[in-house]
């Protein structure tokens, strides 16, 4: 992995430059929220938001 990084042109890849910022804001909620509510706020889908959030997973 560490050759193809350094060399991309030796295996016919190329490696795209991929800026390091968060895609997502963390946001605290002081009560409990309908999760079909925030998932229309965010325009994430359930599946997202449970990925995003696993210890909603209980």
């Amino acid at each position: 992995m560490a050759q193809l990084i350094k060399h991309p042109e030796r295996y016919g890849e190329i490696i795209i430059t991929v800026s390091n910022t968060s895609q997502v804001q963390t946001i605290k909620l002081d009560s409990q929220f309908d999760l079909a509510l925030i998932s229309e706020w965010t325009q994430l889908d359930l599946e997202q938001l449970y990925t995003l959030n696993p210890e909603l997973k209980r």
